[in-house]
């Protein structure tokens, strides 16, 4: 890195050796928690049903009069 310190990818093949990050990387197991703050979290009927209802276009967009 630009100032010295070790890289992700550094710390990874210090802790578990190049051969297991190697392996860890190529499944996506490290690095990337993107939109699955809430997985298997028990959820209720209703909130299922408005994630069903997003997922399906059920919500609405912002236009800029909205906001004035």
């Amino acid at each position: 890195m630009a100032n010295g310190g070790k890289t992700a990818w550094q710390h990874t093949v210090d802790k578990y050796g190049e051969e297991i990050a190697k392996k860890l990387q190529s499944e996506c197991k490290i690095g990337n928690t993107s939109g699955s703050g809430n997985l298997g979290k028990p959820k209720s009927d209703n909130h299922k049903s408005k994630i069903a209802a997003n997922r399906k276009g059920g919500r609405k967009t912002k236009t800029n009069a909205d906001v004035l």
